[in-house]
């Protein structure tokens, strides 16, 4: 394919080039018993690694969600009128949903609201 070939030949080209060869292995192992028994302490020894290391993970996160609870149980360290306003719709706010506003408020809406 020369400087003036015809584009069919240059897409051809592109296409050779842009191809992808997969190939794939499949392995088999074939212990003998001595092996086996290595292979199986191995992986016990692993999974006692995994479960000790959760297990650790999963205390810290529940000392922290205490911590967490007792912060939320003592009060926040400022009055409420010094906090910032949330910022959002209030339920009353959403159009077309009254029932929606009365379940938040647990009020039921004035007529026409």
């Amino acid at each position: 394919m020369g400087a003036t070939g015809s584009r069919g030949e240059w897409r051809k080209a592109v296409d050779l080039v842009q191809t992808e060869v997969l190939r794939a292995f499949r392995f088999t192992l074939d212990p003998t018993r001595a092996q086996q028994e290595d292979l199986l302490r191995h992986a016990g020894a692993a999974r006692w690694a995994f479960n000790h290391a959760l297990g650790m993970k999963i205390a810290a996160h529940q000392q922290w969600r205490d911590q967490v609870q007792a912060l939320v149980d003592s009060g926040p360290p400022v009055p409420a009128a010094a906090l910032p306003p949330v910022l959002g719709p209030r339920p009353t706010d959403l159009v077309g949903t009254a029932g929606l506003a009365e379940r938040f408020s647990g009020e039921p809406l004035p007529p026409g609201g």
